[in-house]
């Protein structure tokens, strides 16, 4: 998807279910300056988030968003802070996804997408950590890894080289973590267009760019190329190629999501008979 196209695109596809509204965003900025209505650990979590961001302009975003993208950015995440004071600031996640989008939309609409966004979607279960989202997450990615890559995934086992310590992270980030913002923002350009699903279909295409190193690779040599920034070599027309040839059955996925909707309300249901 061209650049410009997704500054109309993104908003439109996201969508606004939340009711986010340009008063609601200078609202929740002015909070910061309420210091009778704001509690000592949101304040906390504002200055940590803050302090981070000076760092990580420096380490990361310095060579991706100038200064007034980097105020931008720390708008954005001190209003979801006073926004969801429950979940909070996650320094590990919630930079590197407002970075793509501000790359490609304005500050207001920045911080629409960046709400809706997290209330869509695995991540706010991921952020939540709930464990029955995450286990079954796993699960299905263990099953395609396996049936697409069973030597990696054997040889993952033999090293003790959990799925989760790294398919979680990915998700969380949409590969922000491991990934530049050219080949993110077209990960979320097929993600708004193909829902949750084409997420696991880019971490199967990673695994697979990686094939022949990680089957020789050492515990610490796999995590360093699972879990790190890949440089200037990754090439991101192979990636999508690759990305383009692994299959996923839709059906067999939502199947997953609706066996893990009736789990749930069943377990709800045996709490309430107990209580």
């Amino acid at each position: 998807m061209p650049k410009w196209v997704r500054k109309t695109i993104w908003p439109l596809a996201i969508g606004n279910q939340l009711e986010i509204t340009e008063n609601l965003y200078k609202i929740l900025l002015k909070q910061q300056n309420n210091q009778q209505n704001t509690s000592s650990l949101i304040s906390k979590s504002v200055s940590k988030m803050k302090e981070d961001l000076k760092q990580m302009y420096i380490q990361k975003f310095q060579q991706i968003i100038n200064n007034e993208q980097l105020v931008q950015m720390e708008n954005i995440l001190q209003a979801f802070i006073f926004y969801r004071p429950d979940l909070g600031y996650i320094k590990e996640v919630m930079p590197n996804l407002v970075c793509v989008l501000l790359l490609h939309l304005d500050e207001y609409n920045s911080f629409k997408c960046f709400i809706n966004l997290l209330h869509s979607y695995h991540f706010l279960s991921l952020f939540r950590g709930d464990m029955r989202e995450i286990e079954w997450r796993v699960r299905f990615f263990n099953e395609y890894l396996f049936k697409q890559k069973p030597l990696v995934h054997q040889h993952l086992k033999a090293l003790d080289l959990s799925t989760e310590l790294f398919l979680i992270d990915w998700l969380m980030n949409l590969f922000s973590n491991v990934l530049n913002v050219n080949i993110v923002s077209r990960i979320l350009d097929n993600l708004l267009l193909e829902g949750e699903i084409f997420a696991f279909k880019a971490g199967l295409a990673y695994i697979e760019y990686f094939d022949l190193e990680l089957k020789m690779a050492t515990f610490d040599n796999a995590i360093g190329m699972l879990k790190n920034l890949q440089g200037n070599l990754f090439s991101e027309e192979l990636f999508f190629d690759i990305v383009d040839n692994i299959k996923i059955p839709l059906k067999d996925f939502d199947d997953r999501i609706e066996q893990q909707k009736v789990a749930k309300i069943t377990t709800y249901v045996h709490e309430a008979l107990l209580n």
